[in-house]
């Protein structure tokens, strides 16, 4: 009776981080793109001044690498700058354990 737990998903092990994006982009928007290369997990975003970072949780490390390629020094209509996209590694918690929440910070 106890290990069928509370969740039915498990939290992310693949991560990304994105920088250099434009500072107008809304979570929403963020979330919506990371979707269209892999199942999202978790998202965290925040503006930095005029540009936006974010940190997106992937299923699987092929989902991460699909993003990466897709992102990475890519250009958005609009903005002058192109995205920096990378693997985000070391998050904590290699071995076993739920210690790695506050650990994922765009």
């Amino acid at each position: 009776c106890g290990h069928q737990g509370s969740s039915s998903r498990s939290p992310p092990r693949w991560f990304i981080r994105v920088e250099n994006l434009p500072g107008d982009m809304r979570e929403d928007e963020f979330k919506s793109t990371a979707a269209l290369f892999g199942e999202v997990m978790e998202v965290k975003f925040r503006s930095q001044g005029d540009s936006s970072v974010g940190v997106v949780g992937y299923a699987s490390r092929e989902h991460v690498h699909r993003a990466i390629d897709k992102l990475d020094r890519r250009r958005v209509e609009g903005w002058d700058r192109r995205l920096k996209a990378y693997e985000l590694r070391d998050l904590g918690g290699e071995r076993g354990g739920s210690s790695s929440s506050g650990s994922v910070r765009p």
